[in-house]
């Protein structure tokens, strides 16, 4: 509208006279000099078909829609009569009633569109055509622009293979001023990507040309004709990106509008659209560039967009002199009666439409974390794509590819913080349908490699921020990539690494468990929209290789599943997940685990904040989201959380009984939660009404501040305690009133809350223990990664058994028995009675478990309350299986069948004392296992497991090694997981698809695998592998603590007794030349108590370190456990030599991580200087042999050697020893046994030493050419 301003004071009483006398006083003041008027101009963008305030996803109301916007439109023109109205594009998408209108009931001939109609009704002067009017086709358009009663104008898009414009690019209206006029130019432009996005509807048929080029081609055409004022209708973002590559594809710039309005001279006004953002606002605050004023008023009709122009007259005609603009929400702005008169009848058959049901769904579908994780949203539309396509194509050329499927959140964020999929269990209608998938899609599948499959994940990857670990303070999700183009894909397996810089991502990519190699090719499902190049990932536009493109919408594809199903109940498979190494932070595990669950959101931006409080309402909304996030239709029983964000899960949480408030009829939801509210609630969800009721409280007793927990908290914090859920802080406190911080909260819940599953899954827990070697007593200091002791081990137990009610079992991997006091003087019935106690569900042999004879093992095996298996110890005579122990067991847990195969370390022949393995043999298990696997699945198993004492190592590159590797790359058949042992290594990893673990030793931690079972598909669909490391401060168990206390008491006062004192600390860690302090003691002791030359140690048989202080007897015998007597072997130098050579190969290849490795040996008596880069047999430099004089050995002397007897029969590969044993077993044992047991000679020897001892390393043994430090 133009609107006189007068300057003359004077010039207003004339003014107020002629209106006495006349009813416009515009022709007057048109013809005044040096006047200035005000245009005002009004805008509308991405209304996608929002004519009511209603959300026809939700089906419920809404602040927003055109209805609302007519309101605002008359209030302005009541004032500015002559204000002009337009739209910026992408009306007839994005909504029920427009797909209704395009799909589903058509346009007839010369019908007018719904939202058309209403259009005409407000007054709307002109409009341009956006990106999303193109998808139902040229056509449909056409029709909906006839109906318009207002010019549509867009200056980029020519007919094929022209430059005509295929629509009138501008038009120019003349706005009155009495007998003056101004003229308005107003021009069109849509994203040139079009030709991408809707290359099935507009290839062949018309072209896009660049917003730039097209607008300095026609706004001087429009200016020649007159125009005034130029108003420039961009359906285009300000960003000057483009979501495709314009070098590849020959388009140009997709958001250009700050570009427009730099590069084009004389437009006055940009109403700018497409990114759904509001200028001014966040993306640009000033919404001037130049001389350009840029305005963009939000989408769905929740702005309108009000410029006002200044323009002076002057000779050479208007000229604007100011331009200014805002946003007018549409918020608290109530619709218009004649709009939603005019479209009642559109507004009630989509209605009709979509609340029409499909079917229903058992399982929540939300998007809520789509943007951090697997969705069931996602989930579905994927499995639902590739179902189609997989029975598509058979009897095609495809049909033996793999097909995989992406997908990407649609509903993310992205208008607003209720601008998600949301849908309940219970019935599904078509709202839902198009909720979960909002655009006209329709399917088409491509074929792409290996390489193109990893740069697409990591193009999709770009969601992500790159991150430095933290505690959760930094924004993850990039807000500026659209979610939808964070493609998922289904039929793969991935991780995505985001402390990694975009492109570098991805790691563990995997098909059926296998890596994917860059050429292995797949067909991959996706829409039309990403095929034809849209979001400019690799292999589609112009490269793209179409295998499927039937022109079938997904979205009727999903409502068509859904009715054939009738009920679904979509659960996501964890295909993919954020690596956790993006926290540093304690909680990191926990948290990262409910992050990939979709329980922990964080804000907007995916901000964990982990050290910040938790109030009561986020604990409640975490505790509900983690029981299934079923919302129940309960009523509010509290006054402070009406229309609260939380409000439906509180009252959900408070009928079932979760929580009862604070009191006086409130809830405090933005309190923060304490220790002991939050261990409350969880609690009350987990156990039924009185089951506490018998509940002991005395674990409170073991925590400084236990007297502080209140009344109400006892039982359940004591619950807690006792099944490792609460473990205190290392101060000996709970300080169970202080707030409970965000990592806390997620830990306890990751503790507490079993794993929800999809209906037809059962999850089993195998948790393992391999080389427990007695540790029944913890470590006296409690230090951090040392052994956790029996009574603090069975809480933890308990615990995990706690997580997974009766899917839990519980395996030990040999070793069990030998290397401590309180289990070697009792032949290990003590850690027998410990196992029967916690629950051992099976074990297998380790080679230590022959170290007191087969007499003993059998003994151990009778007593245990649990199969104990092995599957490859054979009589050598026979060359069968022994009979005395199973090969195999079968179980069962979560309703699956598990068979376990037991087997212990090829090396067992090797390493323990001939004697104890007389007549028996120890053979790779692979071919045996193949046969047992196909026994045990003949027999009812579902999963098989291998239980064994088989060595495990993991090379620097990360890749699984040793006797573990061997016999998975052996076998033929498949194992659903393998636990490890025997070489005391941290090992999780997954292995050609089966999981793969060894948990260090001593009790130290555990191994947990988890396998996801189908009961449908009958196998394994998902695993998950890792090593756990209790924490030192959980309450001990007291029924453990009292076995333990038992145990002590019978081996009595013996291991307490002080041999010595040490000032100094004796340990077995070696130098790497391979020599340690407490090698050369002990070497020392056993030279000098057989009076022997030298003496030889293997470095094995050093079990534990010697302490500062006082060294008891029972400090001693874990030092050397297996009661090794001592041998007195004449030895010439050159065997000596030879021997010496055997040690160092035994180091050499530990080091190397090569199969047969053993630790360094240890002398006395000697000196040498070995060359690491020398073969076998000729490291040791022969000049530096020296005898303790300094004497070179004589390789033709004869000299006398200790040795234990172990080595003395040639174990840990001695052969030079094993020959000489070998050769006359009896003679050999009746000239050279001297009957003195290995400890009885450290004793004596430590005794004899000037207390306290300082002794230091002796600096007998050197190296060359190591190649660590």
């Amino acid at each position: 509208m133009l609107l006189k301003r007068s300057k003359l004071i004077s010039l207003l009483i004339i003014i107020v006279l002629f209106n006495l006398f006349s009813i416009s006083p515009l022709p007057l003041l048109a013809e005044e000099q040096n006047s200035s008027y005000e245009l005002v101009i009004l805008a509308t963008t991405d209304l996608h078909g929002n004519i009511y305030p209603w959300d026809y996803y939700k089906n419920a109301p809404a602040n927003y829609g055109l209805a609302k916007i007519a309101t605002l439109v008359k209030e302005i023109r009541a004032k500015y009569p002559n204000a002009l109205l337009f739209d910026n594009g992408d009306l007839v998408q994005g909504t029920p009633l427009a797909y209704y209108y395009a799909r589903v009931n058509p346009l007839k001939e010369n019908e007018v569109h719904p939202i058309i109609a209403v259009m005409n009704y407000i007054g709307y002067n002109a409009a341009t055509i956006g990106n999303h009017e193109f998808n139902y086709g040229l056509p449909f358009l056409e029709q909906v622009i006839k109906g318009a009663k207002f010019p549509y104008v867009l200056a980029n898009v020519y007919k094929s293979g022209t430059t005509i414009p295929y629509f009138t690019p501008y038009t120019i209206i003349e706005v009155p001023l009495g007998k003056d006029k101004v003229k308005v130019g107003v021009i069109g432009f849509t994203p040139p990507g079009i030709m991408i996005w809707d290359r099935a509807n507009l290839e062949g048929k018309v072209e896009t040309g660049d917003i730039i080029e097209a607008a300095k081609r026609f706004i001087p055409e429009m200016k020649a004709k007159g125009a005034d004022v130029i108003v420039a209708l961009a359906h285009s973002g300000i960003s000057g990106t483009s979501s495709y590559d314009e070098k590849a594809t020959g388009l140009g710039v997709e958001n250009a509008v700050k570009l427009l309005a730099q590069q084009v001279d004389g437009i006055d006004l940009i109403i700018a659209g497409h990114s759904h953002q509001e200028i001014p606002g966040k993306v640009l605050p000033n919404p001037l560039v130049g001389n350009t004023l840029i305005l963009q008023p939000g989408y769905w009709g929740n702005n309108l967009a009000w410029a006002k122009l200044t323009l002076e007259k002057t000779e050479t005609g208007w000229k604007v002199i100011e331009r200014n603009g805002k946003l007018l929400s549409t918020k608290d702005i109530g619709p218009d009666p004649e709009v939603l008169s005019i479209a009642r009848e559109a507004h009630e058959k989509t209605l009709k439409f979509v609340t029409t049901p499909l079917g229903k769904t058992e399982t929540p579908i939300t998007t809520y974390s789509a943007r951090l994780a697997d969705t069931a949203a996602i989930q579905l539309i994927n499995e639902i794509q590739m179902e189609r396509v997989k029975e598509a194509l058979k009897g095609t050329k495809y049909e033996n590819l793999p097909i995989i499927s992406a997908a990407a959140p649609f509903k993310a964020g992205r208008n607003g913080p209720t601008d998600f999929t949301d849908i309940r269990p219970g019935q599904i209608t078509m709202a839902d349908v198009a909720s979960l998938y909002i655009y006209d899609n329709t399917l088409v599948a491509i074929k792409i490699n290996g390489a193109q499959l990893k740069a697409w994940l990591e193009h999709a990857a770009e969601n992500f921020r790159q991150v430095v670990p933290s505690s959760g303070t930094e924004a993850l999700i990039n807000t500026s990539f659209p979610a939808y183009n964070f493609d998922q894909i289904d039929g793969v397996s991935y991780v995505i690494d985001i402390t990694k810089p975009v492109g570098e991502r991805i790691v563990e990519l995997t098909y059926n468990g296998q890596p994917v190699t860059p050429q292995q090719e797949f067909i991959l499902v996706t829409n039309n929209y990403r095929a034809g190049g849209g979001g400019n990932f690799p292999g589609t536009g112009k490269e793209a290789v179409i295998v499927y493109d039937r022109q079938e919408e997904t979205r009727v594809l999903i409502a068509d599943f859904i009715k054939k199903h009738e009920s679904i109940s979509p659960w996501p498979d964890y295909n993919w997940r954020i690596k956790e190494n993006f926290l540093n932070h304690w909680a990191a595990k926990p948290a990262t685990t409910l992050l990939n669950r979709g329980i922990l959101r964080g804000d907007a931006e995916g901000r964990l904040f982990l050290d910040k409080p938790t109030t009561r309402a986020e604990f409640v909304t975490l505790l509900i989201r983690s029981l299934g996030d079923r919302l129940l239709d309960a009523s509010n029983p509290f006054q402070d959380i009406k229309n609260h964000w939380a409000e439906k899960y509180i009252t959900t949480a408070a009928a079932l009984g979760i929580t009862s408030g604070i009191g006086e009829g409130k809830f405090g939801p933005d309190n923060f939660i304490t220790r002991q509210e939050a261990i409350s609630m969880i609690i009350r969800a987990r156990l039924q009404p009185g089951e506490l009721d018998n509940q002991s409280t005395t674990a409170l007793s073991a925590f400084k501040d236990g007297d502080r927990v209140a009344p109400w908290a006892m039982r359940a914090l004591s619950f807690a305690i006792e099944h490792g859920i609460l473990g205190g802080y290392e101060t000996g406190e709970l300080r169970p009133e202080a707030p409970l911080l965000r990592g806390e909260a997620a830990k306890i819940i990751y503790l507490s809350i079993p794993e929800l599953l999809p209906p037809n899954q059962a999850k089993l827990t195998l948790i393992t223990l391999n080389d427990f070697h007695g540790r029944l007593e913890e470590d006296p200091k409690k230090a951090a990664g040392a052994p956790l002791g029996a009574a603090r081990l069975t809480t933890a137990l308990l615990g995990e058994k706690w997580l997974n009610p009766g899917g839990v079992l519980l395996l030990n991997a040999g070793d069990t028995y030998q290397g401590t006091p309180i289990s070697n003087l009792v032949y290990g019935q003590s850690v027998n009675e410990w196992q029967n106690l916690v629950g051992f569900n099976a074990m297998t042999i380790g080679n230590h478990e022959f170290d007191w004879g087969v007499k003993v093992l059998k003994q151990r095996i009778k007593e245990a309350n649990f199969p104990v298996i092995a599957a490859n110890i054979y009589d050598k005579t026979t060359n069968q299986p022994v009979d005395w122990i199973k090969p195999t067991a079968i179980l069962q847990a979560a309703g699956v069948k598990v068979g376990i195969i037991g087997a212990t370390t090829q090396e067992t022949a090797s390493i323990v004392m001939p004697a104890n393995v007389e007549g028996l043999k120890f053979p790779n298990p692979a071919s045996r296992f193949d046969e047992l696997v196909s026994e045990l699945k003949g027999g009812g198993a579902e999963v098989v497991i291998g239980l064994t004492h088989l060595g495990s190592e993991v090379t620097s590159t990360g890749e699984l090694a040793g006797e573990a590797r061997d016999v998975l790359d052996q076998m033929k058949d498949h194992l659903d997981a393998l636990i490890t042992g025997h070489t005391h290594r941290e090992i999780a990893t997954i292995y050609k698809g089966t999981p793969v673990v060894q948990a260090l030793s001593y009790g130290k931690a555990y191994g947990k695998i988890e396998l996801y079972y189908d009961k449908q598909l009958k196998k394994v669909v998902r695993a998950s592998v890792e090593v756990i490391k209790p924490s030192p401060t959980l309450y001990p168990n007291p029924e453990a603590s009292s076995l333990v206390q038992k145990w002590k008491e019978v081996i009595g006062p013996k291991v307490n007794t002080v041999i010595a004192r040490t000032v100094v600390p004796l340990s077995k860690t070696f130098t790497s030349a391979g020599e340690s302090v407490l090698g050369d003691l002990i070497a020392d002791a056993q030279r000098y108590t057989l009076g022997a030359d030298i003496a030889i140690m293997n470095g094995g048989g050093i079990r534990a370190d010697i302490n500062l202080g006082d060294i008891t007897w029972g400090e001693l015998y874990s030092v050397q456990p297996f009661g090794n007597v001592l041998f007195k072997v004449p030895l010439t130098g050159a065997q000596i030599k030879q021997v010496l050579e055997e040690g160092i190969e035994n180091y050499y290849r530990l080091y190397n991580k090569l199969p047969r490795g053993h630790l360094p040996v240890q002398v006395s008596g000697i000196k040498f200087t070995w060359d690491y880069n020398k073969p076998f047999g000729q490291r040791i430099i022969l000049t530096s042999l020296k005898l303790e004089d300094g004497s070179p050995l004589d390789l033709n002397k004869t000299y006398i050697v200790a040795v234990n007897e172990f080595v003395a029969t040639g174990g840990d590969d001695f052969n030079t020893f094993k020959t000489l044993y070998e050769a006359d077993k009896k003679g050999y044992y009746a000239r050279y046994y001297t009957g003195i047991v290995d400890l009885d000679a450290l004793i004596a020897y430590l005794q004899k030493l000037p207390q306290p001892i300082k002794y230091n390393l002796q600096n007998r043994i050197a190296v060359v050419n190591f190649p660590g430090p």
